[in-house]
């Protein structure tokens, strides 16, 4: 693991995440659990199958077009159409689609590699045919065993809420910081783009936002600061989160 945050910061890259329950493990190496999800958990018994086309995947037809839905995420990493093609024949993910007036209105991936059984980390399209998806497949190939869906934390997903059996917020994962000076400086452009107001008082390693003041003293403090966590969500934290295929 430090020869791999190594050849991520020799490659330019500002964090390194890793997933594990294992905390404390990872701690000595400079991993803090932070950052913030939403899971749902469904269940068959509060669903009703609604109309409409839901179907497998048909790899030649639809992998492009869910390329497209991808494209149209507000969080995502750049993915070009031939990793799309490569992460899509994953072993054992199940991809199922939506059709609506005659083109490709969903898709959510259930399963993924050797982990991630009976989740659905990865999904796409207007959110109430992503609904109507989740309902067919929990109700249907699905219904001896309830489905988890993760999302983004700034995402508006309250309309797959209301078919939920239970909601919860949940930390993105164990994070490291490999460059804290262009981290802090991409947070602080972030606030900028969005007129957010705050003061970065480099004497004294701190961002006040109104009434509010964090340190950045310290590694733990910038993470906390930048991507938040599960308990801690009273300012602006940086929009990040890898999608299911992303998380390879």
């Amino acid at each position: 693991i430090q020869q791999a945050c190594l050849e991520l910061k020799k490659r330019g890259c500002l964090i390194a995440l890793l997933w594990s329950d294992q905390n404390d493990f990872y701690l000595p190496l400079g991993f803090y659990r932070s950052g913030r999800e939403q899971d749902l958990r469904f269940s068959p018994k509060f669903l009703r199958v609604e109309e409409g086309d839901v179907r497998p995947m048909n790899f030649d037809k639809d992998a492009h077009l869910i390329w497209r839905l991808y494209q149209k995420q507000d969080f995502r990493l750049d993915r070009s159409l031939e990793e799309q093609k490569k992460l899509l024949k994953v072993p054992n993910a199940q991809v199922y689609v939506t059709e609506k007036e005659g083109r490709l209105s969903s898709y959510i991936v259930i399963n993924k590699g050797a982990d991630f059984t009976d989740y659905i980390h990865e999904w796409g399209g207007e959110i109430s045919e992503v609904q109507r998806n989740i309902s067919y497949c929990q109700k249907n190939p699905f219904s001896d065993r309830p489905l988890t869906l993760i999302a983004p934390a700034q995402s508006d997903i309250s309309i797959l809420k209301q078919i939920s059996e239970e909601k919860w917020e949940g930390a993105l994962g164990l994070i490291k910081i490999l460059e804290k000076n262009l981290l802090l400086s991409t947070y602080m452009n972030y606030l900028k783009t969005k007129n957010i107001e705050h003061v970065w008082s480099k004497n004294k390693d701190s961002i006040l936002f109104s009434e509010t003041e964090f340190s950045i003293q310290t590694d733990t403090d910038v993470i906390q600061l930048v991507f938040g966590d599960e308990n801690r969500n009273t300012h602006p934290t940086l929009p990040f989160f890898l999608w299911g295929f992303d998380s390879i």
